[in-house]
């Protein structure tokens, strides 16, 4: 019966699911592609540029509801997303993509973290609990290797690290400024582009078929039609649902990194990666509970 009244929903989660399923291939598309990070970055940043941009100028959306200062927080979260894209596509290509995306998903520890410092943002005991939890097991996930530049795990995790906390605050500037999500995806995209076009024209003469394959797949795919069931999704569903489901993300990477790339799964991925997705979406459950639970009491 719910199935038939609710379409709206059955829609959401199979767009959140086709969502996630299509991102979890970044990893793989950046070692098929097999070219440097700044190239492969420009491609990843153009492609969405260039489908976001006429869809925001049909709609008349790309300058509606700008301020001079929320244009410039948004150069400034759009510079920010430059650097933490190379730093992601850097990680995978030095690193395993189990390793990358379970570092990649302690993203929410330091948006909760940021949104604190940044946006006044509450955090009670049980908050800093399940932070400490998600530390743990980033901890748990980095104790494989040896703790030393050197060590390409190591480094790799450390770059994917930095980008996660990058993304974070992204994340958060953009909230306190209220940008509207396409209007501010399509700017972080641009000014990416911009910053990468000299590293793609110093190889587009020189690129394989299967480079241009794979890297303008992982720009269309990935970087367009996946955010945009994402966003899609969100406009369907309860954000927490959407961010519980995103998790699978990891579950779906681990899997090409031991099927694809015959990469080791092993404890430490399992249990690091099983602490911080736990932590994180019981927290995330708590506090919309809490959330609907304080609209009811009013």
């Amino acid at each position: 019966m719910n199935r038939k009244t609710n379409p709206t929903m059955n829609i959401g989660m199979m767009e959140i699911v086709l969502a996630v399923f299509i991102l979890s291939f970044s990893g793989p598309f950046v070692r098929w592609a097999g070219l440097n990070t700044g190239a492969m970055t420009f491609l990843r940043t153009a492609i969405p540029s260039v489908v976001l941009g006429l869809w925001l100028l049909i709609r008349g959306g790309i300058w509606q509801g700008m301020t001079r200062r929320k244009f410039v927080w948004m150069l400034i979260a759009s510079t920010l997303n430059a650097v933490r894209l190379w730093l992601f596509f850097e990680s995978f290509r030095i690193t395993s993509v189990g390793n990358a995306v379970i570092v990649l998903y302690s993203w929410p520890v330091f948006t909760a973290l940021f949104g604190a410092l940044l946006l006044k943002e509450y955090l009670n005991g049980r908050d800093m609990v399940f932070l400490g939890i998600a530390f743990f097991g980033m901890i748990v996930v980095y104790s494989g290797g040896e703790f030393s530049l050197g060590d390409d795990d190591f480094l790799g995790m450390t770059l994917m690290l930095i980008s996660a906390i990058l993304y974070s605050l992204m994340i958060v500037l953009i909230r306190r400024e209220k940008i509207e999500k396409l209007q501010a995806t399509f700017w972080q995209n641009l000014v990416g582009a911009i910053v990468y076009i000299p590293a793609f024209l110093g190889v587009a003469g020189t690129m394989a078929p299967s480079s241009w394959i794979f890297a303008g797949l992982n720009g269309f795919l990935v970087g367009t039609v996946g955010f945009a069931l994402f966003f899609s999704a969100l406009g369907r569903i309860p954000a927490a649902i959407v961010g519980h489901i995103s998790y699978l993300e990891v579950v779906f990477a681990l899997i090409w990194s031991w099927a694809i790339f015959h990469e080791p799964v092993g404890w430490r991925h399992l249990l690091g990666g099983g602490l911080i997705i736990l932590s994180m979406v019981i927290r995330a459950e708590l506090t919309r509970r809490s959330s609907l639970s304080g609209k009811t009491a009013a």
